[in-house]
C-alpha cells in the first residue's frame, strides 16, 4: 500500500504564496473590469449630452425659422387680400359710375324718343341682327336678349311699324349649317296683339345656346341683309353684326388666315360697306366685336385680324363710330342707330 507523503514546511509556504498571488491577480482583474465598466458608462452621458443639447438647439432654431416664415406668409397674404379688396372696390366704383352714366344716357334717349314720336311715327324701323352663337358667346347672347327685348317693347310705342329679323349663326362639327333663323316679323305693341309678337321674339332668343362650332359670319350677314326691304327716304334700317371672329374659319372650324380667309374678309367688308353707302341717311350699322378677352390668347392672330376687320369695315362704310366693343351699351347703341337723325 502506498502511504501519503507528509508535506514539508517549504511546500506549505509555496502553496500559500501561490494562493496569494492568484487572489491578488483575481482582485486586480476584477478591479480593472469594474474600472473599465465605470469609465465606459461615464463616457456615454459625456458624449451624448452635447449631441442632445446640439440637437435641441437645432430644433429650436428650426422652429423659430419656420414660425418666422409662416408669419411672413401670413402678412403677405393679408397684404395681398387688402390690395385685392382695394382693387375690387375701385372696380365696383367704376362700374357703378358706368351704370349711372348709362342709365342717364338711356333716360335721355328714352325722353328724346318720346318727344320724337310725331316725327318718326310714320317711319318704319327695320332691324336685322347677325349673332355669333359659337362656344365663346354665351355672355353676349344673354346681353343681346335683354337689349332686343327692351327695344321690342319701346320702339313699337314710337313707330307704327317695327320689324326684327335675327340669324344666330353656327356650323356644327360636320361643317353643316346649324344656324337658327327668326324671320322678319312685325313687332306690335302689347295691347295690339296681346304680346304674341313679343313672346315669339323672346322664345327665339331664350332658345339660343352657345355651342361649339365654326362661325360663318359672311353667310349670316348675307342672310341678314336679304331680310331688309328696299330702301326708302322714310325708312330706318339697322344692321347689327355681333361676334368675336371674322370670316377666317373653315366650315368645320379650322382657321385659314391665308388667301381663302383674306378673300372672304374682303367680301364681308365690301358687302356691308356697299349696303350702307347705298343709302347712308337711312341705313345704320353696328359692328360689335366681342373678342377683347381673346386678343392675347392662343388664337390671338385670328381675333386681332377680326377686330381689325370690324374696324376697317366701319370706316369703309362711312360710319367709323359703328364699331363697338362694350356689351353694356348695346341697348343704347340700338336706340341711337334706330332713332337718331342727322
Amino acid at each position: 500500500m502506498f502511504r501519503r507523503k507528509d508535506k514539508s514546511p517549504s511546500d506549505g509556504f509555496y502553496e500559500a504564496f501561490s494562493d496569494i498571488i492568484f487572489a491578488t491577480m483575481a482582485i486586480f482583474v476584477l478591479l480593472m473590469t469594474i474600472f473599465l465598466v465605470v469609465v465606459r458608462v461615464s463616457d456615454v452621458p459625456q458624449q451624448a449630452e452635447p449631441q442632445i443639447q446640439s440637437q435641441g438647439a437645432d430644433d429650436i432654431a428650426a422652429c423659430v425659422a419656420q414660425r418666422f416664415v409662416i408669419e411672413e406668409q401670413q402678412r403677405e397674404r393679408e397684404a395681398n387680400a387688402t390690395r385685392a379688396v382695394a382693387e375690387l372696390n375701385q372696380e365696383i366704383q367704376k362700374l357703378q359710375a358706368d351704370i349711372e352714366a348709362l342709365n342717364s344716357e338711356t333716360q335721355a334717349l328714352s325722353a328724346r324718343a318720346s318727344r320724337a314720336r310725331p316725327e318718326v311715327k310714320d317711319t318704319p324701323i327695320e332691324i336685322a341682327i347677325a349673332l355669333d352663337k359659337s362656344n365663346s358667346m354665351a355672355h353676349e347672347i344673354d346681353n343681346l336678349e335683354n337689349a332686343v327685348l327692351r327695344l321690342a317693347q319701346l320702339l313699337p310705342l314710337i313707330s307704327e311699324k317695327v320689324t326684327i329679323s335675327i340669324v344666330a349663326y353656327r356650323n356644327n362639327s360636320a361643317g353643316y349649317d346649324a344656324s337658327a333663323y327668326f324671320q322678319r316679323r312685325w313687332i306690335r305693341p302689347y295691347q295690339d296683339d296681346g304680346g304674341a309678337s313679343l313672346n315669339a321674339l323672346r322664345g327665339f332668343l331664350q332658345a339660343q345656346q352657345a355651342e361649339a362650332g365654326a362661325a360663318p359670319i359672311l353667310e349670316a350677314t348675307q342672310w341678314a341683309l336679304s331680310t331688309f326691304s328696299a330702301a326708302h327716304p322714310k325708312k330706318r334700317q339697322v344692321l347689327m353684326v355681333l361676334g368675336d371672329v371674322g370670316p377666317y374659319e373653315t366650315p368645320r372650324g379650322g382657321i385659314n388666315m391665308g388667301a381663302w380667309g383674306q378673300t372672304r374678309a374682303r367680301q364681308f367688308s365690301a358687302l356691308v360697306s356697299q349696303w350702307t353707302r347705298a343709302s347712308p341717311q337711312q341705313r345704320k350699322l353696328i359692328l360689335h366685336f366681342s373678342g377683347l378677352d381673346e386678343l392675347n390668347g392662343w388664337q390671338r392672330a385670328k381675333h386681332r385680324a377680326s377686330r381689325d376687320l370690324f374696324q376697317h369695315t366701319a370706316r369703309s362704310a362711312g360710319q367709323p363710330d359703328a364699331y363697338r366693343e362694350s356689351i353694356a351699351t348695346m341697348y343704347v347703341d340700338f336706340l341711337i342707330a334706330a332713332l337718331e337723325r342727322k
